[in-house]
C-alpha cells in the first residue's frame, strides 16, 4: 500500500497522514523539501530562481525515488506537486 498525500498548506496532510500510520501501522517518508530549502538559505519553493526550481525537483525526485525503491508501503504527506 502506498498512499501520498497532495494539497495546500495548512489544511491537515500531516494529521492525516499520522492518523493513517496509527491505522495502517506502516512507515511515513519525510517529505525532505524543508530541509533543502533550509539548506538553500531559502524559506518558500515560490521565491526560487528557475535554475534553483530545477535543482529542488531533480533534488525531490532522487529523494521520493529512493523511499519508493527501498519500501514497499508507506505514506507520504508531500508529494511532488507539492514540492514545487
Amino acid at each position: 500500500m502506498r498512499i501520498g498525500i497532495s494539497g495546500g498548506p495548512g489544511i491537515g496532510k500531516t494529521t492525516l497522514t499520522l492518523e493513517l500510520l496509527k491505522t495502517f501501522c506502516i512507515p511515513m517518508i519525510p517529505e525532505g523539501v524543508r530541509e533543502w530549502l533550509k539548506e538553500q538559505n531559502f524559506d518558500n519553493p515560490h521565491t526560487l530562481p528557475l535554475d534553483k526550481q530545477i535543482e529542488l525537483q531533480a533534488y525531490y525526485l532522487k529523494y521520493k525515488m529512493y523511499w519508493e525503491t527501498h519500501l514497499p508501503d508507506f505514506v507520504s504527506d508531500r508529494t511532488v506537486i507539492d514540492g514545487i
